[in-house]
């Protein structure tokens, strides 16, 4: 009987742990929903410019040199390669690109 009750807590924590493992996941997926939301409201919401690209220049690069606060530099760079609709995340010198004015 020990061997049955042992065999029954092993999948009562197996199931238990699934369960646990799919609410993280929900939760994860989420909170990141609502931090991609903010992001763009926060970007949206700003005027933008235009900026030439440099020699040497790089999306990381430009995001990192025109912060926004409360935005990372990861969420910056998504927001400029696809406001931008850039084909690569190469960039060309002479190019042009629409970046979100950053705050004084």
């Amino acid at each position: 009987m020990a061997v049955k009750t042992a065999k029954c807590d092993n999948g009562r924590l197996m199931v238990t742990l699934a369960l646990c493992l799919s609410f993280a996941m929900l939760l994860t997926y989420v909170t990141d929903m609502g931090r991609i939301r903010l992001m763009k409201e926060r970007l949206e919401l700003r005027p933008t410019m235009e900026i030439n690209v440099r020699e040497g220049d790089t999306l990381w690069g430009i995001a990192r040199s025109h912060s926004i606060e409360g935005v990372s530099t990861y969420d910056l760079v998504e927001w400029l390669y696809e406001q931008n609709e850039l084909p690569s995340s190469c960039l060309a010198p002479g190019q042009t690109l629409r970046i979100p004015v950053p705050q004084d």
